[in-house]
């Protein structure tokens, strides 16, 4: 059984002059512990097929489903407490929160899903402590560099240890070293946990990480 898969998804966009298919029935399979890189031009819908199948975007037409679950039956609350619970996510802007500090922002999924603050605290600091930054929980984001910034993001995906993680052009802010360092981080959390990797990426470099790419183009897969 796939942890992912798609069923004729389809998202169109109807404007003054015509309706734009922007995923075009679209059927994918992804399997636990895989590693997928999603590729395609500028403007080929891949960040819409991600959001998508994150249930961030309603499909015109077709199914996503998650560990057998069907997300687009569900209501927004429903999403959000599925994808709170299976579902980690890193974006190329970080997301963190500039006031809070570095275990404070990687706690917040917990506390969110009513986890106590002693517990979201250790599990917080155990995973900074995985992605390397151990000496750095009481710093602010201001205070760290671009690549440690998106480790913490990591961390932040992670603490729930969720079945999927979907990562949005996860390097596209940093410099070539933290680049490498970002997507050898990916690939340890990926073969230590069997956590499911779909990357939304440009980078050839960043798609050799993976296991096997899929494009799009015109709105349809390959």
């Amino acid at each position: 059984m796939a942890l992912l898969e798609t069923r004729d998804l389809c998202k169109s966009y109807i404007t003054a002059y015509r309706d734009s298919m922007v995923i075009n029935h679209v059927n994918l399979q992804i399997q636990k512990g895989e590693f997928i890189a999603i590729h395609g031009e500028s403007g080929s819908g891949k960040t819409t097929l991600l959001n998508l199948l994150a249930g961030f975007l309603e499909p015109t037409g077709g199914d996503v489903y998650i560990n057998n679950e069907c997300i687009t039956k569900m209501s927004e609350s429903q999403k959000a407490m599925f994808r709170r619970k299976n579902v980690g996510f890193i974006f190329q802007s970080y997301n963190l929160l500039p006031e809070l500090t570095v275990v404070e922002n990687v706690m917040l999924p917990l506390l969110i899903d009513g986890v106590k603050k002693e517990m979201a605290h250790e599990a917080a600091e155990k995973a900074l402590s995985y992605v390397g930054l151990s000496q750095y929980f009481g710093n602010t984001p201001e205070k760290l560099s671009g690549g440690q910034n998106q480790r913490v993001a990591i961390a932040r995906a992670i603490v729930t240890n969720p079945l999927l993680i979907f990562a949005d052009e996860p390097t596209g802010n940093l410099d070539s070293r933290n680049k490498k360092e970002v997507m050898k981080l990916l690939k340890k959390i990926n073969g230590d946990n069997e956590t499911t990797i779909l990357m939304v990426t440009h980078s050839l470099q960043d798609q050799s990480y993976a296991e096997r790419t899929i494009q799009v183009k015109d709105g349809g897969v390959k």
